[in-house]
């Protein structure tokens, strides 16, 4: 696979504030050697010091600023090396129980002629299913 591929859905109520209003959010998207240092950094660690928790696994890296609403897709030279594609929400009050603000893709799970389809609403992120061709 030669070309990730993502389309990235922001809801209207994608990160809202405490007067309820809704904001943007930046989305980075990693591809990584292994997931483990990703598993194993919490919210703030992540994207503080510029990303240093992942260095090590980082291949590549891209963010994506996502406003309320609208659609963006991702399409970007997949490393040859990167074994999986972590997905991480800038949130102003992420999940940190849940851990829903962010999520992690095998490259077994990704399609090289189709997107995979993440939707970024109420403060998680959701994977779609591939649907049925």
């Amino acid at each position: 696979m030669k070309t990730l591929h993502l389309d990235l859905r922001a809801r209207e109520g994608v990160n809202n504030n405490a007067k309820g209003a809704s904001l943007a959010t930046v989305v980075r998207i990693y591809q990584l050697k292994d997931r483990q240092a990703f598993d194993n950094t919490d919210y703030p660690s992540l994207f503080a010091g510029d990303g240093q928790a992942l260095q090590a696994d980082r291949v590549a890296e891209k963010d994506v600023r996502l406003r309320p609403g609208e659609s963006v897709t991702v399409d970007m030279p997949m490393e040859t090396s990167a074994q999986f594609v972590a997905v991480a929400a800038m949130f102003i009050d992420p999940d940190l129980t849940q851990n829903s603000w962010r999520l992690v893709l095998t490259r077994d799970e990704l399609d090289p002629a189709r997107p995979r389809i993440i939707e970024a609403s109420q403060n998680q992120l959701t994977l779609h299913p591939f649907k049925e061709k």
